[in-house]
């Protein structure tokens, strides 16, 4: 968490001593989605602080996009525009 994946999968295999199998990360991301689904909530008083934002403000994350689907659904923002497509590494989007 917090890192790409291809961080998270090499200190995974120095941890292990070899590489994750192939079927480990769309099983860890299931497994995720389920504690996800248990237990997320969202951290004491930012829904209060977003809605307190007089500036244009933005929400990225470098995560898979079902997760941010998932973990920003609408009903915490208000997303001025649908999602937008994949934007290339260095690369900016303009609402």
């Amino acid at each position: 968490m917090g890192t790409s994946t291809e961080r998270f999968l090499s200190v995974l295999a120095s941890l292990t001593g070899r590489p994750a199998p192939p079927t480990f990360l769309s099983a860890f991301r299931d497994r995720t989605f389920e504690a996800f689904k248990a237990s997320l909530e969202p951290v004491p008083g930012v829904k209060n602080v977003l809605q307190a934002l007089e500036l244009p403000y933005c929400v990225a994350s470098n995560g898979p996009r079902e997760k941010m689907r998932f973990t920003l659904p609408d009903g915490h923002f208000k997303f001025p525009r649908p999602w937008p497509p994949q934007i290339p590494p260095g690369s900016t989007y303009r609402l």
